[in-house]
């Protein structure tokens, strides 16, 4: 079997394949909310017909989720 070597692929060069966005961390102009940041079209994706579709991120803070009370309601019995 043939072996080849793998090598780290870096932005500059996937840039002939198409675009490359860091969805995990992402970074440009954002709409910033009070707990949230987003991203419209971060990355874009030409399908047929010449239309393209946009990726669009929401990152949010992350909480603790802390239930302070409850209430259940009764069994009419």
């Amino acid at each position: 079997m043939r072996e080849i070597e793998a090598k780290k692929l870096t932005i500059e060069d996937f840039h002939p394949y198409g675009e490359f966005f860091f969805m995990s961390n992402p970074s440009g102009n954002a709409f910033k909310g009070e707990e949230s940041l987003f991203y419209p079209d971060a990355a874009t994706l030409a399908v047929s017909g010449g239309e393209q579709i946009g990726f669009s991120l929401l990152t949010a803070d992350r909480q603790n989720m802390i239930v302070l009370s409850a209430i259940f309601p009764r069994k009419n019995t």
